[in-house]
């Protein structure tokens, strides 16, 4: 998600996909409209840096909860932001797919 590759994005979500982001509920769509358009003339460079806290499989469902840091560099500056995430995962014609991803921004 992090690279605004809306395709690659698109291939790798459920038709029910959900996001809650800044307190709101955003279906494809919506989560399309509000940060990938948003950004996508955006020339920071973004790496992101995952913290895998625990990660739970049954069968073709999975959940996960993660940290996340990110470092956007633009003009030699760097400035960071960073998330506790969960998500939910369904295995779909044998590939697994974002069900629902839950985001909240922690205040540094």
């Amino acid at each position: 998600m992090g690279n605004m590759d809306i395709p690659a994005h698109l291939n790798n979500v459920t038709s029910d996909y959900l996001l809650i982001e800044h307190g709101q509920i955003w279906d494809i769509k919506g989560e399309l409209d509000s940060i990938y358009r948003k950004y996508a003339n955006d020339k920071s460079i973004r790496t992101d840096f995952f913290s895998i806290k625990k990660l739970m499989i049954s069968g073709d469902m999975a959940y996960g909860v993660w940290y996340l840091r990110s470092e956007f560099k633009e003009n030699g500056k760097t400035t960071e932001r960073a998330w506790n995430e969960s998500g939910v995962f369904r295995k779909e014609q044998g590939r697994w797919k974002i069900a629902l991803i839950h985001s909240t921004l922690l205040n540094k």
